[in-house]
């Protein structure tokens, strides 16, 4: 499992739309071996919104994304919520 500096697991949680479109992009992050969640809802959130939501869905992120190693990308929408890139 990928380890942070200070040997703690990590999880990269960000705002990118286009990551289920852009294939170079998450072949990169699976080379990386990353695990990452995307913030992926077709309306704009604001920064509330999107920190909402985070809260929202933090015990399927902790339990669906934290215990797997990487590589891992997820995506979480207001909609389906945390749902796994393939």
């Amino acid at each position: 499992m990928a380890q942070g500096a200070s040997g703690r697991d990590l999880i990269f949680i960000t705002r990118d739309k286009r990551i289920r479109r852009d294939k170079n992009e998450r072949d990169h992050l699976m080379r990386s071996a990353v695990r990452a969640v995307f913030l992926t809802s077709t309306k704009n959130m604001d920064k509330s919104q999107m920190a909402a939501l985070i809260e929202r869905h933090w015990d399927d992120i902790v339990l669906e994304v934290g215990t797997q190693s990487g590589p891992s990308l997820w995506s979480l929408t207001r909609r389906d919520g945390l749902k796994p890139i393939r």
